[in-house]
């Protein structure tokens, strides 16, 4: 059985440089100039971010290359500097701290961001990148003020999935989970649902949950979990 469950609830391209330069001193230089010149909340926050990873012990020589090719495949993208190039940076500092909860692997997300810009758009792109961002550090797929779903697994993976219906082929990024209870909890009027030992994948771009299995009961007014579930 399969579920589907939606979950309802402008900056400047990059610019200044065609390419950033590949040597890391450089780079740094030449990133931190642009971001500052942006003079955003975020670009600001991602240039004390990329100074921190860069000269804080956070990234190894073999790191900072990495991270100046995927960097330099978003220019070409023509992805902008504020918000989507400050996102990237963003991201990459959270899957490098421990305190973020959501574990998906470092590698597991560059490979995934490189192959997004050459299958997505360049606005699927940035959705992608800013829906990542607002998802790893607590695991919300969704928060609004008075609700939120908030997924349990913290190991989940980042893949590339196709879809075809009667009106075409369509490609996008998603979260990938093998196992994970999904926690409703609204707070006016105060309720809160969970749907137990689903798995599937959540599409960032649509903030839509395509899942497989999963249990959810009604134990929280007074019915046999064992007698009323669905």
């Amino acid at each position: 059985t399969f579920v589907s469950l939606v979950l309802l609830g402008q900056g400047l391209y990059a610019q200044g440089v065609d390419f950033y330069s590949t040597d890391p001193d450089e780079f740094l230089k030449e990133f931190s100039k642009t971001l500052n010149q942006e003079n955003t909340e975020i670009s600001l926050k991602a240039s004390t971010e990329v100074n921190n990873l860069w000269t804080g012990g956070q990234m190894s020589d073999l790191e900072k290359p990495r991270f100046i090719e995927v960097i330099n495949k978003l220019v070409d993208k023509r992805m902008r500097t504020s918000p989507d190039l400050a996102n990237f940076t963003l991201l990459y500092g959270h899957f490098k701290r421990q305190d973020t909860r959501i574990k998906i692997p470092l590698d597991n997300f560059l490979e995934i961001t490189e192959e997004s810009a050459k299958t997505i758009k360049k606005d699927q792109l940035s959705k992608f990148l800013r829906g990542l961002l607002e998802f790893i550090p607590e695991g919300y797929l969704i928060k609004k003020g008075i609700f939120h779903w908030q997924a349990s697994q913290e190991d989940p993976l980042l893949t590339i999935i196709n879809v075809a219906d009667e009106n075409g082929n369509y490609t996008f990024p998603v979260v990938r989970f093998s196992e994970t209870d999904l926690v409703y909890q609204s707070f006016r009027p105060k309720d809160s649902t969970r749907i137990y030992a689903t798995k599937g994948d959540y599409n960032l771009l649509g903030k839509t949950f395509i899942g497989e299995k999963g249990r959810v009961d009604w134990a929280k007014l007074g019915l046999d979990k064992e007698d009323v579930y669905c």
